[in-house]
């Protein structure tokens, strides 16, 4: 599947912005002062920004891997989607288990 430049530069930059939204989403709810305001709730503030960070680190760099790599197109929305899954599966798991 090749993509034409202007979709490809389309993807890189939509890609790049939503990664580095949920990385800013993530580092804040990983702050002190947010999780400090959850109260008794700071495991689930913690999955939930560990997920965010985590999926904004993903995003960019699938963002950039459709850039460098366009022909891998389908191969890497696939692996993109499976780790999104796993790690959404991982954040749900860290939430419910309690110490």
């Amino acid at each position: 599947m090749i993509l034409s430049h202007t979709k490809l530069l389309l993807l890189f930059v939509l890609f790049i912005g939503a990664g580095a939204a949920f990385t800013v989403t993530g580092a804040y709810m990983l702050s002190k002062k947010y999780l400090a305001s959850l109260g008794d709730k700071k495991r689930l503030g913690k999955a939930a920004g560990c997920a965010s960070f985590a999926l904004g680190v993903l995003t960019i760099a699938t963002g950039i891997m459709f850039f460098i790599v366009p022909d891998a197109a389908a191969y890497i929305v696939v692996i993109y989607l499976a780790l999104l899954f796993i790690l959404a599966c991982g954040a749900m798991i860290a939430a419910k288990v309690k110490k």
